[in-house]
């Protein structure tokens, strides 16, 4: 469950996500389009945090390193669980 006082979205502003998408071609974004993009991304990041904060439990591991967030995805992407 994800708190309603903590910001995921502080490095995702609203005018740098529309830029983005005018560079892939899209050439107006509605604001409520952009919200509801954002708030998908802060559920997966949630989600996904919360997800290796569990296998470094199971793992009995206290360090995040880079090769265990690639075997984290490399599950997830076999798994196909992407979510919207």
């Amino acid at each position: 469950m994800i708190k309603k006082n903590r910001k995921v979205n502080t490095l995702i502003k609203e005018v740098k996500l529309k830029n983005e998408f005018q560079r892939a071609g899209i050439k107006r974004v509605n604001k409520e389009a952009i919200k509801y993009f954002v708030e998908s991304v802060e559920k997966n990041v949630c989600k996904n945090i919360n997800d290796l904060s569990r296998e470094l439990i199971i793992k009995g591991k206290k360090t995040l390193e880079k090769k265990d967030i690639k075997e984290y995805f490399k599950k997830l992407k076999e798994e196909n669980s992407w979510e919207v």
